[in-house]
């Protein structure tokens, strides 16, 4: 009934008066915006990166389709690692995701498989999780890791791989199998 007495004239001017105080709510929402100040953004972002490094003596060459870089700190994807050994040896990582410390070169990998060549024998990692620390030349593992070499093949828990002395260690109910081919 009211709407009858309102001239056609009136509803256009009420119908663009509300169109233009529902954009002015949200743009003013839009930028007032008080979450974009706690936002962690990246200082870069880079697609389609290869990045080389010496570590410890070891030449390092890391692949990814795509790069984040905040706070020090290296983000990447669908991660290639390989590595170039003084001694000769040759490991290759892929990983599903990680980050890279630029400070003291420690890396994260998410999922990872590697292959480590040394001379002619060939070893093969599968872990959930891994955790290289630098400084001391140390691989941490973690979540279902398994290790074979040829026949034999060890699974655990966790384990470490100290790459000054050699020494790996498996601990978390470990299990050992050989084939019988």
């Amino acid at each position: 009934m009211i709407f009858r007495r309102l001239s056609r004239w009136m509803l256009y001017i009420a119908a663009i008066v509300s169109v233009i105080a529902l954009l002015g709510v949200y743009f003013w929402r839009d930028l007032h915006l008080t979450d974009i100040k706690t936002a962690k953004l990246p200082d870069i972002v880079v697609e389609n990166i290869r990045l080389e490094r010496d570590i410890n003596g070891d030449h390092w060459t890391f692949i990814s389709p795509m790069v984040e870089h905040r706070d020090g700190i290296i983000y990447g994807k669908s991660l290639d690692v390989t590595i170039g050994g003084k001694d000769g040896t040759k490991t290759k990582i892929l990983a599903a995701n990680g980050t890279f410390a630029r400070s003291n070169n420690d890396l994260t990998l998410e999922r990872p498989f590697a292959t480590y060549i040394k001379g002619d024998k060939k070893y093969f990692l599968k872990s959930g999780s891994l955790y290289y620390k630098a400084a001391d030349e140390m691989w941490n593992l973690s979540n279902d890791v398994v290790l074979s070499q040829g026949k034999v093949r060890i699974t655990g828990k966790t384990g470490y791989y100290a790459a000054r002395s050699g020494d790996c260690e498996m601990s978390g109910g470990c299990t050992a199998t050989l084939e019988d081919n």
